[in-house]
């Protein structure tokens, strides 16, 4: 027989087989295993009887399709043919990144380039309207010369200059971009090039200000800006398109501050604010300092602006314009913020008191004056306050904070060593024990520390010790004249104060026996300023001599005693408090002897113009003027009351620039 050919009695059982499984009852699934293992083993040894040998050779692996596969699914009594087609996963699309400006990088470099541009601009500025008051003032007493004298012609000429030169002057205090005059009639031509050449050169100095401020703060941006773009992966020609184009975007638009992380319970994500102490923040730290603290009993809603680069604590009065009530305002100074656009800030609540909205955070370009808004609170006054702290980058905090105090709360930082997130209180050092002195390495104890007294003429002088600011015994600056202690041995003191050239005292050797520490300041000789004698008998209010512009700031400090009130009491520059001693001042209103309610009888006064209002002198206090004029001084006393008087104040008097700050 032919090896080859197939036995018959193999494919007769083969046929067997297919038959008995078509009209056989539904075997089990482990049935059908079992027979099928049984039939394959019966084939094998027919094959093997016939001479047919099995190849042990391993059968090809069988190709991938590349299109729909086809199997063979046994469904019951039938094999159904399934055809599946091969889903593919199509590859994930990258998420296109955006350039974000609102970030707090580019924010405080905002902060910084606002705060350059404002000081770049203001002496150039200042001399600008300066010139421009100038010939508005001419064109003002040519146009009245030629009224006088009927001369038609002479008076539209004189009212066409009057019109110019009052649109320079509305454009450059709006802080708008001064464009000289080009359209006007020929007879003001020879006027207009004089006004125009005396311009150019400020103007120059202005332009060129502003390109070396745009070349400078666009390498800032750009290298700001380099950890985004490097995250977006652009070519260089892109990454510089971009970088323009966000450049422009960051000169021209408002940077919003970013907002800060709101605290998660840990459970579904859920805020925890209503709970949170912190009223609202800018900027997140670690370490934080208490810079002051706010307070205002309120009659109504009302706007408050809280200037934080002072000196000393100041307290206020504030007419509500919803009740016509005098709402009380005061801040306690723990530490002075010289202008820096880097602070992280937070609010933190204070018990029984209510939260203001925040309306403008402090920053360089508004001189660091808070904004907040009171709410409307059925029961007044409504005592509203809040915590101030501020933070900076660790090798910035002792620059600007006491350092033994942020030493201090360093090691406090652990959990349960302060109270709602915060670190100890600056006036929270506790009373009778030695305070650590700013610069000392050691404590100071009462065996090698000396209490020493420092005063300064004028008033209002900061302490440095060996290049750190001095805090007084209950945890505050030491502001002169005042007290603290300091290890026995040699130190260096300086006196700062705003509009004084800093006075150093280099080696100052402290000891029992040497314990006063006085200087005498002298006025920055770049400055306006100027001092004069005032007496509380004077019958009216004193010309200075001094004249401000709108937005300048002034600083009016005066040292001595003046007598004023009806037994000749003797009071200084703030006048006598109404209080148990000198209530009768203020008692009835039909006898009150006072220029101005708003101030305490007895005060230096001062105001800007002869028609301006009068503002009580504070010393370390400044004061940003509301208008253009020369500065008048007087005593809160009505002139006819004055006649028994005496007594008299030295007033010192700084002007500094729009937005500047020592």
């Amino acid at each position: 027989m032919n090896n080859s050919a197939f036995p018959l009695k193999t494919a007769f059982l083969l046929a067997s087989i297919f038959c008995f499984s078509l009209f056989s009852a539904d075997p089990s699934p482990q049935q059908k295993i079992d027979e099928q293992a049984e039939l394959e083993k019966e084939v094998l040894k027919n094959l093997e009887k016939q001479g047919i040998k099995q190849s042990n050779a391993p059968a090809p692996a069988p190709s991938k399709p590349s299109g729909p596969t086809k199997k063979l699914e046994d469904k019951g009594k039938y094999v159904v043919e399934v055809v599946e087609e091969e889903i593919k996963d199509e590859p994930k699309k990258e998420e296109k990144k955006e350039f974000n400006l609102n970030t707090a990088e580019i924010y405080a470099l905002k902060q910084e380039y606002i705060s350059s541009r404002e000081e770049s601009s203001t002496n150039p500025r200042a001399k600008m309207i300066e010139i421009i008051k100038k010939y508005l003032a001419d064109a003002e007493a040519e146009y009245e010369q030629k009224k006088k004298s009927g001369n038609v012609k002479g008076m539209a000429m004189a009212r066409e200059a009057k019109t110019l030169f009052a649109s320079c002057l509305e454009d450059m205090e709006k802080k708008a971009k001064f464009v000289p005059p080009e359209k006007f009639r020929k007879d003001l031509t020879d006027l207009m090039d004089k006004f125009t050449a005396e311009l150019t050169p400020l103007l120059d100095e202005t332009k060129n200000a502003e390109t070396a401020l745009a070349e400078t703060f666009s390498a800032k941006f750009a290298e700001t800006a380099k950890p985004q773009i490097e995250d977006m992966k652009l070519d260089a020609e892109s990454a510089e398109k971009l970088i323009k184009e966000k450049f422009e975007q960051f000169v021209k638009e408002e940077i919003k501050a970013p907002e800060a992380p709101k605290t998660s319970t840990g459970t579904g994500g859920a805020s925890k604010e209503a709970d949170s102490p912190i009223i609202a923040s800018r900027g997140g730290a670690e370490n934080w300092v208490d810079v002051g603290e706010w307070s205002g009993e309120m009659y109504g809603m009302d706007v408050v602006n809280i200037p934080l680069n002072v000196q000393n604590d100041v307290s206020e009065k504030q007419m509500s314009p919803m009740t016509g009530e005098e709402s009380v305002l005061n801040y306690k100074l723990y530490y002075p913020l010289p202008p820096r656009s880097d602070y992280a800030m937070r609010l933190m609540k204070i018990k029984d008191k209510h939260a203001p909205d925040i309306i403008e955070w402090p920053t360089p370009a508004n001189n660091m004056t808070f904004t907040v808004r009171t709410k409307p609170i059925a029961k007044m006054p409504a005592p509203h306050g809040f915590l101030l702290q501020a933070s900076l980058p660790p090798k910035e905090m002792a620059k600007v904070f006491n350092k033994a105090e942020f030493d201090k709360r360093m090691a406090l930082k652990a959990p349960g060593n302060a109270g709602a997130g915060s670190t100890s209180s600056a006036s929270g050092a506790k009373q009778g024990t030695a305070q650590t002195v700013v610069g000392d390495t050691k404590k100071n104890s009462d065996k090698d520390s000396v209490k020493v007294s420092f005063s300064s003429k004028p008033d209002g002088a900061h302490i440095y010790l060996d290049n750190f600011m001095l805090s007084d015994q209950r945890g505050s600056p030491c502001v002169t004249p005042c007290v603290s202690p300091v290890s026995m041995g040699k130190h260096e003191v300086k006196f700062i104060k705003l509009g004084y050239q800093d006075k150093i005292l280099a080696d100052f050797n402290v000891s029992p026996k040497n314990s006063k520490i006085a200087a005498e300041l002298v006025v920055d000789p770049k400055l306006k300023s100027k001092k004069l004698g005032f007496g509380a008998s004077t019958s009216s209010a004193k010309q200075t001599g001094i004249s401000v512009v709108k937005g300048e700031r002034i600083s009016v400090d005066a040292s001595g005693v003046w007598a004023s009130g009806e037994k000749g009491e003797k009071c200084g520059a703030s006048g006598y408090e109404n209080n148990q001693k000198f209530f009768k001042y203020y008692l009835d209103k039909a006898k009150d002897a006072r220029l101005t309610e708003k101030s305490l009888y007895g005060a230096l006064l001062f105001k800007i113009g002869k028609d301006g209002d009068y503002i009580q002198a504070a010393t370390g206090k400044e004061f940003v003027a509301d208008r253009d004029g020369e500065i008048y001084i007087d005593i809160n006393e009505k002139p006819e009351q004055r006649k028994g008087n005496s007594g008299s104040l030295d007033v010192s008097i700084i002007v500094f620039p729009a937005g500047a700050s020592k």
